[in-house]
């Protein structure tokens, strides 16, 4: 069994220290539970398991990605079967509700991790864990990555205006919503503007900097959706993994010697998974499908991440909601 166990303990948190743990678990992980201060560092291993089919084409993939992955040096060529050693923090009375979430997974490694967790820690499970069910996908079409709003909350800028109001002066409430009723779009928009430019973002009530106004659909290669993943501010629900929506190729290997040979090991990886419905041997690289809830304190969160999806998000929300460029540009 893999080694998972409680290394610090502080007054309010403890600090869990995984041996070996998947991409895919981590991902998992990441998920369904609230965890911070997290650090991993290779482990040099890929996840298997004795249910696994195809059990040869399965370590020549796996072997193939990453000596393409070690000649390229792009770690996102690596399988989603890539262990790590992780660490991380979670909030001392938090651990009862993770090994509780951790066992009720269908995936055998996190429930493996909560029985580590109850041996070393001396907790007994609350509920029974699930039966392990296999969902094969049938539909092999591709999709190029993209942003699709779901839906939005068209009175955000009213909510806005009059949260800052509210707390800027002593005018009663009806007041105020007649004042917000008389302004124009174009005024709401110009005093949002003013909004942000006079205070930082954190001063607005957290009423209204943490209410989700739109809701979001993303289909991107896991790679670009990682750091996204790994930020506790933004709200992401993610499908298990999967090779139907296709995958992207690193701009760093167009037009050049392992372009080829990439494309060639993608096939064949596809290849095997719609054979054995196996998420572990998916590199990064393949796109995945998340939903995204958005608030104004993800967008102060998105600016911060280094690639192109952050610019397609607010592509799609300023195209409704133009005000939130005024956001995006302080």
């Amino acid at each position: 069994m893999v080694k998972t166990e409680v290394i610090e303990q502080k007054p309010n948190s403890l600090l869990i220290k995984v041996d070996a743990l998947s991409q895919l678990a981590f991902l998992n992980l990441s998920t369904l539970c609230s965890i911070n201060n997290h650090r991993s560092k290779t482990n040099n291993t890929f996840y298997f398991h004795d249910a696994f089919e195809n059990r040869r084409e399965y370590f020549e993939l796996t072997d193939e990605l990453k000596r393409l992955a070690k000649q390229t040096e792009l770690n996102e060529l690596l399988p989603f079967a890539d262990m790590q050693i992780i660490e991380f923090s979670i909030h001392k009375d938090y651990l009862l509700t993770l090994i509780n979430k951790l066992s009720q997974t269908s995936l055998q490694e996190l429930q493996t991790m909560a029985d580590s967790l109850c041996q070393t820690t001396k907790i007994e499970l609350s509920q029974p864990k699930p039966k392990n069910t296999n969902n094969n996908p049938t539909n092999t079409s591709y999709n190029p990555t993209q942003v699709t709003l779901l839906d939005i909350d068209r009175s955000i800028e009213n909510k806005i205006i009059f949260y800052h109001l509210y707390q800027a002066n002593n005018d009663e409430v009806e007041k105020i919503l007649e004042k917000i009723e008389l302004m124009t779009m174009e005024q709401k928009e110009n005093f949002i503007e003013l909004i942000f430019q006079q205070s930082s973002l954190q001063k607005l009530p957290k009423i209204i900097y943490n209410h989700n106004f739109c809701t979001l659909k993303i289909v991107s290669p896991f790679s670009d959706l990682k750091p996204l993943l790994l930020n506790n501010n933004l709200k992401l629900v993610f499908q298990k993994p999967n090779h139907i929506l296709g995958y992207s190729t690193p701009e760093s290997i167009l037009n050049t010697e392992y372009h080829q040979p990439y494309l060639s090991l993608m096939e064949k990886v596809k290849n095997h998974f719609q054979l054995t419905p196996n998420p572990y041997i998916l590199p990064e690289t393949f796109n995945q499908q998340a939903v995204m809830a958005i608030d104004l304190q993800s967008i102060e969160e998105l600016k911060k991440v280094k690639n192109p999806l952050p610019t397609k998000i607010f592509e799609q929300i300023t195209k409704q909601e133009p005000f939130i460029k005024a956001l995006i540009n302080n």
